[in-house]
C-alpha cells in the first residue's frame, strides 16, 4: 500500500474537494458532508462561499478532550480493518492520521463563518451531537439544528431524514 505524499488534514482535504469540484465543472453545490466529512465541508464552505450554495452537515464531531482522541485511536486496535472507512491509499496507521487530524481540526472555530444556508443533522444516539455546535448554529442566520431518530450514521440509521433534509436545502436555495 503506497503511503501519502501528506499527512492527513481537514484542510488539504478541502482543497482536493475545491480541486475536483473545478476538474468536473461544478460552480455552484449544496454540500453534505458526514462525520470527518461534515468538517470538510464546513472548512471547504467557509474558504469558498462563492461555490457552496448550503450546506448538510451531519453528525459534526465537536471539539473534544486529548483523552477521547486516545481512546479512540487505542479501540482501533480491537477493530477489523475491514470494517474501518479507510480511504483509498491508507492503512490502518493513515486512517488513525485522518482521526488525528480531525480531533485537532476546530469546526466551532469555523462554523460560525459560514454564510450560506446550513443543517446540521443529529441522531438522537449520536455521540457526537454538541450543545457548543447547537448554540453555533442557533446564532447563524438562516442555519438549523435538527435531531433525528438515529445514531452517528444517518446514512444508514435513518436514510430517509437525511434525504428529507437533503431534499430540504436543496429546495431551499433554488439549486
Amino acid at each position: 500500500m503506497c503511503e501519502p505524499e501528506q499527512p492527513y488534514s481537514i484542510e488539504q482535504a478541502a482543497l482536493t474537494l475545491g480541486d475536483h469540484l473545478s476538474a468536473v465543472g461544478v460552480t455552484s453545490t449544496v454540500l453534505v458532508g458526514t462525520s470527518i466529512g461534515a468538517k470538510i465541508a464546513t472548512e471547504f464552505a467557509a474558504n469558498h462561499p462563492q461555490f457552496v450554495r448550503g450546506v448538510v452537515l451531519v453528525g459534526l464531531p465537536a471539539n473534544s478532550s486529548p483523552d477521547d482522541l486516545i481512546k479512540r485511536l487505542r479501540s482501533l486496535r480491537f477493530v477489523p480493518k475491514k470494517l474501518l472507512p479507510i480511504p483509498a491509499g491508507y492503512d490502518k496507521d493513515g486512517f488513525k492520521g485522518i482521526l488525528t487530524a480531525a480531533h485537532n481540526y476546530e469546526a466551532e472555530t469555523t462554523l460560525p463563518g459560514l454564510t450560506m444556508p446550513t443543517a446540521v443533522l443529529y441522531g438522537v444516539k449520536d455521540d457526537a451531537r454538541s450543545e457548543s455546535i447547537e448554540q453555533i448554529v442557533g446564532e447563524l442566520e438562516e442555519s438549523r439544528f435538527v435531531t433525528v431518530p438515529g445514531g452517528h450514521f444517518l446514512a444508514s440509521d435513518n436514510p430517509s431524514a437525511l434525504a428529507q433534509e437533503i431534499r430540504a436545502m436543496i429546495e431551499e436555495t433554488g439549486l
